[in-house]
């Protein structure tokens, strides 16, 4: 929904039919898949096969949404950092690839760093050997063996809590700067809302036909700018708009329509079509 300068909509809700119930939580809505009447020969085949499309992209989104979730969730069960993932996924490849020696460089230096945090030794595997400084120490008999792995293990224990301190405040500076975007984004609507009611201002105090082609161009704008970007919204909305008076707009003067593209437009009910031109229009207006 596009909103005015003054927090009201730029684009005026559908009227309520006559008659027609308000609708009731949980109704569904119409079902835009349902082919409409009146169609010719060729507009039914290409319907259909818009339809046909839209379902299978449907359900090509529901596979992908249910294997993302899946793994996102599994990383997150498992607390599974993305240096960790590519390691692993590194390692796995290492021996698909029948590179057993490479695969087992990773595993060893995984083994060491095992048995520097849980502080034991584990045969075959030197845990000291990522920290030639205590190893040293250790030949030279200045300290014990246990001793070296508590001084290892508390020295990786500071590396990793210094890592976890760094990713967290990566993390956050990422927040901060989609916040900002976020917030120069708005401030980009915002502005193309202004512009956009200045100039139906302008025309409303300028333009005799204004009321008779706003009725036609209030359900057009949703559409016109959903793929522009806000700084192109303004011109789109005048070009729109002279393109509609230069086929001519029926009835000058006559009473005011339904909805407005201004903020706080009245909201009164609309005739019946006098004439083809008007009756087009209203068919194209959301029910």
């Amino acid at each position: 929904m596009i909103l005015g300068a003054d927090g009201k909509p730029l684009v005026a809700e559908p009227e309520k039919k006559p008659g027609e119930a308000e609708p009731k939580p949980g109704d569904k809505p119409d079902d835009l898949l349902t082919m409409p009447e009146g169609l010719g020969p060729k507009a039914e085949q290409r319907f259909q096969k818009l339809v046909e499309a839209n379902k299978e992209a449907g359900q090509k989104v529901e596979r992908l949404e249910q294997a993302t979730d899946y793994f996102t969730s599994t990383l997150r069960e498992h607390r599974i950092s993305q240096p960790q993932f590519e390691l692993a996924t590194k390692t796995v490849g290492l021996i698909n690839k029948g590179d057993y020696d490479g695969a087992m460089s990773i595993l060893q230096e995984q083994m060491q760093q095992l048995a520097v945090l849980a502080g034991k030794p584990v045969p075959g595997i030197d845990a000291l050997a990522g920290h030639a400084d205590l190893r040293g120490r250790v030949d030279a008999m200045e300290i014990t063996e246990q001793d070296a792995m508590q001084l290892a293990q508390a020295r990786v224990n500071q590396q990793r809590t210094q890592q976890q301190a760094q990713r967290q405040q990566q993390e956050r500076a990422a927040v901060e700067q989609q916040q900002t975007a976020s917030h120069a984004a708005q401030a980009k609507v915002d502005q193309a809302t202004t512009a956009v009611d200045q100039f139906c201002a302008n025309l409303q105090r300028t333009d005799l036909d204004f009321a008779r082609i706003e009725a036609i161009l209030l359900p057009q704008i949703g559409a016109l700018v959903a793929h522009l970007p806000p700084e192109q919204w303004v011109a789109a909305v005048q070009r729109q708009y002279t393109m509609l008076k230069s086929v001519g707009v029926p009835n000058r003067g006559g009473p005011a329509p339904a909805g407005s593209l201004r903020p706080g437009g009245a909201d009164n009910p609309q005739s019946q079509p006098r004439d083809m031109f008007e009756a087009i229009f209203k068919t194209a207006r959301p029910a």
